[in-house]
């Protein structure tokens, strides 16, 4: 029987500089981790109210595409999303009460399609980077004033943010599971 062993490991991606692939890497795993967690989601699920919190698991796995974009391009680069990636996006990530955009009605693939749209454009920025510009101090304004950052510093932060939605993806799933069990 030829089972695949389980690794614990990242190899950095290919095609950039050594500093770059080992975030992208460590980014990756943690998308891999999040679609390994969704292969116990029903699609009942993705717009079940929230037993726990006030987002919903399809309004989380939004969140978590768009926020690589938002990072990547409004913080990081200062740019407008690409075209072909803006109609995949049509809502911000708040809403006038500053609680993340509820999105309902989507089936799980639409959002696998929107956070590997996503992913796949934080690689196209980050793959031909120097490693001067990697480590950069970016100074940046926004309404709320000035903030610094490094663009290694986004791809931790995204790793981050993505690591912790998928904790709380998880809790919901259980929670929601159990919920119905228990009626």
């Amino acid at each position: 029987m030829d089972r695949k062993i389980p690794r614990f490991s990242v190899e950095p991606a290919s095609n950039c500089i050594p500093e770059v692939g080992l975030w992208l890497a460590i980014l990756d795993d943690a998308r891999e981790r999040l679609l390994y967690a969704l292969r116990s989601i029903r699609e009942v699920d993705l717009d079940a109210k929230a037993p726990i919190g006030i987002n919903t698991i399809g309004t989380l796995l939004y969140h978590i595409a768009l926020t690589d974009l938002n990072w990547v391009y409004d913080n990081m680069l200062q740019q407008p999303y690409p075209a072909e990636i803006a109609s995949l996006f049509p809502y911000p990530l708040t809403d006038a009460k500053e609680h993340l955009t509820c999105i309902t009605g989507w089936r799980l693939e639409d959002y696998q399609q929107r956070l590997m749209v996503a992913r796949a454009k934080v690689h196209d920025v980050f793959k031909p980077m120097s490693l001067e510009y990697f480590r950069e101090l970016l100074r940046r304004e926004q309404d709320f004033g000035p903030y610094e950052m490094t663009p290694e510093s986004v791809l931790r932060h995204l790793a981050q943010h993505e690591s912790e939605h998928r904790g709380e993806i998880q809790l919901l799933v259980g929670a929601l599971q159990r919920d119905e069990s228990f009626q």
